[in-house]
């Protein structure tokens, strides 16, 4: 199948659309209603690809109740909540930067959020308060010939494994994909660019300074100069991107799939260690949660490295009921002595080391070796089941996690059947995945 097939076969067909029309009017007839029982100043508001006519077959459908600025945050909250609920009764509450509903509406998935109303440029309170703003902007601004070249850019993305600015793809959103075909104007054209992009990617000609420092992809917000909509990208969503500009422009679309995983062969010859830490999973999105995963294997990867144990590869995965941190070290023991490399001797702090590194645990040394001292130290854990247990007895887990606490495992997943699935995933890696 070529991206033309695909595209044809992933828009949304007329029934579909109408199906999605008939669904948002009902909506917004009902939270119209619950709006002036209560006498509040709101607005419900279709937001999100579908409103933008860039939707593609099965999205979601995203419904902003737009509150006055009168009210505060806790106001909005309670309200925009109570009248989710109301029209979505079987929705459940999700939490991100502040609680939304989510739920089904008739086989449609729908997000009911509240949000403050608004104007250009004015200071957002939530990041979600922009997201009327970008509707409007792209309907005002792209072509409706140019809406199947944002589709076509979206499957692209999809293919690719780039596709969402949630933290865990940290990739190109729905809107930046807008963004980049409103200034770029075709597919083929985006295409181009990343093909032949060196280093970062910044579309710099409206970005305020600063806008976008650090970030290896600046696109400006034309909603609010101060803000990098491509902020989300990060540097190994860039260079995927750009990869996959590369192969699409060589091999076409076929090529670009042949390339999105990898092989899982030869699982059992590596002579590695794999551990899993286990953590129940807290009430919390992933995009919540993952960041603090994430800083969590950060700490161990560290610990572990500083201890003697190479990393291979990690991963996380994030399930209903757990938080799963992968790791594959290259051993599973450590020798007894460590090098523990001091200071030259012309430095001030050598005779510190001299006085730390005596005693019992000092194997040997301290010895000089060329400008600098030396003392081998007897290791305080060989097994890296020892290790980690006193590493994480002792780490604070950060956030929901620590809560948590008294669920952890550490495990060995190897040779374990309801862990093939898992291993076998993270094996099967690929470029786009």
């Amino acid at each position: 199948m070529n991206l033309e097939e695909l595209l044809e076969n992933s828009t949304p067909t007329q029934a579909e659309t109408l199906l999605y029309m008939e669904a948002y009017r009902q909506i917004v007839d009902a939270i119209r209603t619950e709006i002036d029982k209560s006498g509040l100043k709101a607005e419900p508001v279709l937001v999100g690809s579908v409103a933008k006519g860039t939707n593609l077959k099965g999205s979601d459908l995203d419904i902003f109740i737009a509150f006055s600025k009168e009210y505060t945050e806790e106001q909005i909250e309670q309200n925009g909540i109570k009248i989710a609920k109301k029209v979505l009764p079987g929705g459940k509450a999700r939490y991100a930067e502040h609680p939304y509903i989510s739920g089904e509406y008739h086989g449609i998935n729908t997000d009911i959020v509240p949000c403050y109303n608004i104007s250009p440029g004015e200071t957002k309170i939530s990041s979600v308060d922009r997201t009327i703003l970008h509707t409007r902007y792209v309907n005002e601004n792209l072509k409706a010939s140019a809406k199947n070249e944002v589709r076509k850019l979206k499957l692209f993305m999809k293919v690719s494994g780039i596709y969402g600015a949630d933290v865990i793809t940290s990739g190109f959103s729905g809107y930046v994909c807008e963004l980049l075909i409103i200034i770029k104007k075709t597919f083929d054209s985006v295409i181009e660019m990343g093909a032949t992009l060196r280093g970062n990617m910044n579309l710099s000609e409206c970005v305020e300074p600063n806008a976008g420092a650090g970030s290896p992809v600046c696109i400006v917000d034309p909603t609010d100069s101060r803000r990098n909509a491509g902020a989300a990208v990060s540097l190994e969503s860039l260079t995927k991107f750009k990869l996959a500009c590369r192969l699409y422009k060589a091999r076409g679309y076929e090529g670009l799939t042949e390339s999105v995983s990898g092989a899982i062969e030869h699982k059992a010859e590596r002579g590695t260690a794999y551990r899993l830490i286990s953590i129940d999973r807290p009430d919390r999105t992933d995009d919540v949660l993952y960041p603090q995963a994430l800083r969590l294997l950060r700490k161990l990867e560290e610990a572990s490295i500083k201890e003697g144990y190479g990393i291979i590869g990690d991963t996380i995965f994030l399930n209903e009921k757990k938080v799963l941190i992968l790791l594959e070290f290259d051993r599973s023991v450590v020798p007894e002595v460590v090098l523990h490399e001091g200071p030259p001797v012309d430095n001030g702090n050598v005779l510190d080391f001299l006085e730390k590194w005596k005693g019992d645990r000092v194997l040997r040394g301290p010895y000089v070796k060329g400008n600098r001292v030396y003392a081998e130290i007897l290791r305080e854990f060989t097994k890296i089941d020892d290790f980690l247990g006193n590493f994480l007895t002792g780490l604070g887990l950060g956030g929901s996690l620590e809560k948590m606490r008294n669920s952890l495992e550490i495990v060995n997943p190897s040779g374990k059947v309801e862990y093939n699935g898992l291993i076998d995933s993270y094996l099967s890696r690929g470029l786009f995945r």
